[in-house]
């Protein structure tokens, strides 16, 4: 397997750890331990040693309650977003494949599809149409060869929500062929309106959701 050259995070490998200003970093300042820990001395009791492969059951249930109509079970917590993505193209991508992004999208995405020798299709926001998706044209790029369609809502960079009617209709589109849906949700939850965006979670049984939860990690429960 050879991956193409990821120029962007290459970038950001180099040099976001010596300048002074960072206008590239696209998350949230880090918190220290005293900050997501009720009690610091406690965290220092903690045995370590191997958890469970998945992530802890407890903490595995807290995150399937924030997507209504499912369980522990269905949710893996894994070492940031990229692992996700990559386990998740690993498990349903085969050389011959096809992926449709809808661009612009974290180009790891794109990466490691293209990596696994599968065709990349992409699909683009555009700022003509005021960054919102053209569906005739997901639509037209969706075939009987397609496996995945990988959306980002919010979109990253240009910060695009898709509507109900939208997220239903790409729904729609991946279900005509049988194919799954990889929805980057990491910004869900930073919109400047009070409404969160619409996920793809429960909307059909192909989908995978990648998220980040740091916004919950104060919870003494985690």
């Amino acid at each position: 397997m050879k991956f193409p050259r990821f120029d962007m995070e290459r970038m950001q490998s180099v040099w976001e750890h010596k300048v002074k200003y960072d206008l590239s970093e696209s998350g949230v300042e880090a918190l220290t331990l005293d900050e997501i820990t009720r009690d610091p001395k406690e965290l220092l009791k903690t045995r370590l040693g191997y958890a469970e492969g998945v992530g802890r059951e407890a903490t595995r249930t807290l995150i399937a309650g924030i997507h209504p109509g499912h369980d522990a079970d269905e949710v893996m917590i894994t070492t940031g977003t990229s692992e996700a993505n990559f386990l998740a193209l690993a498990s349903l991508v085969s050389p011959g494949d096809e992926v449709v992004v809808v661009m612009p999208n974290y180009m790891q995405v794109h990466g490691v599809a293209t990596a696994l020798g599968a065709r990349v299709r992409e699909v683009w926001l555009r700022e003509e149409r005021a960054w919102t998706i053209d569906l005739d044209a997901l639509a037209a790029a969706v075939n009987a060869r397609t496996r995945v369609i990988c959306v980002c809502q919010p979109n990253n960079p240009t910060g695009q929500i898709l509507s109900q009617a939208e997220v239903q209709a790409i729904v729609r589109i991946a279900d005509r062929e049988g194919v799954w849906i990889l929805s980057d949700e990491v910004y869900r939850g930073a919109e400047r309106s009070a409404e969160e965006s619409a996920s793809f979670s429960g909307r059909a049984e192909r989908i995978v959701v990648v998220r980040r939860v740091w916004e919950e990690l104060t919870s003494p429960e985690w």
